[in-house]
């Protein structure tokens, strides 16, 4: 698999890149004529859905690199273990109890200066948590990483 990818992977790429972009165009110029026949503040010319091919071809393009992404990092991670994997592993692991340690111990905001924003865009109290629970860990992980970034220097100038 990776000699073929490695000789005829962006050969494929873009022979299919080509062939979305010439339907994409074609699924447009089909439409084209109902498009235009509406205002340009007519609200029905955004239900016409000459575009929609194009747009879902784009989310699950980006869906499909994304998973790919996430493949090749957890098996590079595994594959090298002894050579740092184990490392980015411990820190991925980190990460989680530092979030999930916020997460739980977060109270849902459902009154204060934030409540009508809560009330305007229907926040329940799980996604309050998890949305201060998520403000909380970055804190405390940009916090972590300004104190590692001046221990090292300050490690770096007695070296």
């Amino acid at each position: 698999m990776y000699n073929f990818l490695s000789k005829y992977g962006q050969v494929a790429a873009f022979a299919v890149g080509l062939l979305i972009t010439i339907i994409f165009v074609f699924s447009i110029f089909s439409g084209l004529d109902d498009f235009n026949a509406y205002g340009p503040k007519d609200a029905a010319r955004f239900q016409t859905g000459i575009f929609n091919f194009g747009i879902a071809v784009t989310i699950g393009l980006a869906a499909i690199a994304f998973v790919i992404m996430l493949i090749f990092i957890l098996l590079n991670t595994v594959t090298s273990l002894t050579s740092g994997g184990a490392k980015g592993m411990i820190g991925i692991l980190i990460a989680v109890a530092v979030f999930a340690v916020c997460y739980f111990i977060a109270e849902p905001l459902t009154n204060g200066p934030l409540q009508p924003f809560t009330e305007k865009f229907n926040v329940t109290e799980g996604q309050s948590k998890l949305i201060s629970g998520g403000v909380n860990a970055s804190i405390i992980m940009c916090g972590i990483a300004l104190a590692v970034f001046v221990l090292s220097e300050i490690r770096n100038i007695f070296k």
